[in-house]
């Protein structure tokens, strides 16, 4: 996709420098009074400047382009598993400083039966508006990741347990149709970095793993 893009952009380049070439030698043409030289060598000199700025401020659009492509889960339009290792990795200093850092992670419930029952086509869309209806209620708290295939993570800093309660009881109680006839439905689980229990934040994404584990065990027995 990425090799595609690239030579695609480089196509609208030169297409682009052959039209820039063809109006600024007719500019200079008839600005020089029809004298071929001098309109060859001015022209050839502004081409050569355009064409640098073009080729500059092009690659630096394709650089941010693939930067945000890299980090960005093609499915959900979320942040993926790259950028919460890169996220995870940033946080570690905060919470050694004293910040409130806390991971969330949601595991999507029955997804497999629906890819099952319903098709793949129907699953992404629960995938994706399941997302959604995550990101909804972290209500901006932290960014959302989709760190597997039906799991997702988020990493809020500077909330207090209380902060995080409300956002726990929010998830839990989330109730929204999904896609037809399939409610929204997730094992959600926190923790948040504690001095004396936790190393590295490692030890938190496993205590919100465990936590989100024995959720869906819960979750499991009650149904």
């Amino acid at each position: 996709m990425k090799d595609k893009l690239i030579k695609r952009m480089y196509v609208i380049l030169i297409v682009a420098t052959l039209l820039a070439s063809c109006g600024i030698y007719a500019i200079v043409f008839l600005l020089t009074g029809g004298s071929f030289i001098r309109s060859i060598v001015l022209s050839g000199g502004l081409l050569i400047i355009i064409s640098l700025i073009s080729y500059l401020s092009m690659s630096r659009a394709l650089e941010s382009f693939f930067t945000k492509l890299a980090y960005t889960d093609f499915l959900t339009g979320y942040e993926n598993r790259m950028s919460f290792e890169q996220r995870l990795r940033e946080c570690g200093d905060l919470a050694e400083k004293g910040e409130y850092v806390t991971l969330i992670i949601c595991d999507v419930n029955n997804l497999k039966k629906i890819n099952d029952t319903q098709g793949y086509k129907v699953g992404d869309a629960y995938v994706r508006e399941t997302a959604d209806m995550i990101a909804d209620n972290l209500n901006g708290a932290g960014p959302l990741y989709r760190i597997g295939g039906d799991e997702f993570a988020s990493i809020i800093v500077g909330k207090d347990e209380r902060g995080i309660g409300v956002i726990m009881s929010a998830l839990r109680t989330e109730r929204r149709m999904a896609v037809k006839e399939v409610r929204f439905s997730c094992a959600c689980g926190a923790a948040m970095y504690t001095e004396g229990i936790d190393t590295t934040l490692r030890d938190v994404f496993k205590r919100a793993d465990e936590s989100m584990y024995k959720e869906k065990k819960r979750q499991k027995a009650d149904s």
